[in-house]
């Protein structure tokens, strides 16, 4: 099958976009989507709150002992860290798809499920 069948076959299932499929899923499956979501946010919050106490530790050791070409290492291993566990965190739990640097969506931007 030619890459413009495939387009074709897409389009016949509905996708309202090229290549994405609209599924459906069961009000249960929904629920469960919306609690995956709300502990993602509270993991989000987490991390987000707990990056500053972090990093005013490092300024902390770096300024009482700990020599600058040692802490400053450290401390972008440790923000690398937070920033890929919030990478990891913020997705959708349907499609599992990167939400973006929204605040708060009310919905996935890629398969436009609801969140909340």
């Amino acid at each position: 099958m030619g890459r413009l069948s495939q387009r074709k076959c897409f389009e016949d299932l509905g996708t309202g976009r090229e290549g994405r499929f609209i599924l459906e899923y069961t009000p249960q499956q929904l629920e469960d989507f919306k609690r995956e979501f709300a502990v993602r946010r509270q993991r989000k919050v987490f991390f987000s709150l707990a990056l500053l106490p972090v990093s005013l530790l490092f300024l902390f050791v770096a300024h009482f002992g700990l020599p600058l070409s040692i802490a400053i290492p450290i401390f972008f291993v440790v923000l690398f860290g937070f920033v890929a566990v919030g990478i990891h965190t913020w997705r959708c739990p349907a499609c599992k798809n990167y939400l973006g640097n929204g605040r708060e969506p009310s919905f996935c931007p890629n398969c436009g499920i609801a969140l909340e």
